[in-house]
């Protein structure tokens, strides 16, 4: 498996200065301010959004839309490169045991631990699987109560 996965060819990205600004601190402490507001939504009651958006400017709710949806992509993204650059990293870290320059009894291999889909993204395919079946059997479930009706 490890030559197989170093044999895999990495191609670098075009380095674009407008990319940067997005890593700064500035956007960091942005998309902060924008999960404490999720956290705290997360935290209220239906009741409570309710009288949240009879009480706050239709302004702010909108902007408050936005601002979540535009930190949820934004974080989708940056998790979704985190994970390719761990792929890249154990990729490249294969290659380097393959030609020797890992392995030769001047640096200790580290793999234990390592997996080819980082837990985020295994967590995510188990939800995405669970939901799925959860779904075929509502939809089964229906067409069967449809039948049933005929």
């Amino acid at each position: 498996m490890d030559e197989q996965m170093g044999k895999m060819d990495l191609k670098p990205w075009e380095k674009d200065d407008r990319d940067l600004p997005a890593f700064g601190g500035e956007h960091w402490h942005n998309s902060g301010v924008h999960a404490r507001f999720a956290y705290a939504v997360m935290l209220m009651s239906k009741r409570d959004m309710i009288e949240f958006h009879r009480d706050i400017d239709g302004d702010q709710i909108d902007l408050l839309f936005a601002n979540l949806f535009k930190t949820a992509e934004f974080l989708k993204y940056t998790v979704a490169m985190m994970e390719s650059a761990y792929g890249r990293l154990l990729i490249s870290a294969c290659a380097a045991l393959t030609e020797g320059v890992l392995g030769n009894g001047k640096q200790p291999l580290r793999f234990e631990g390592c997996t080819l889909r980082p837990t985020l993204a295994r967590q995510a395919m188990k939800r995405r699987r669970r939901s799925v079946r959860k779904r075929s059997r509502q939809q089964l479930a229906a067409h069967a109560r449809k039948a049933e009706r005929q």
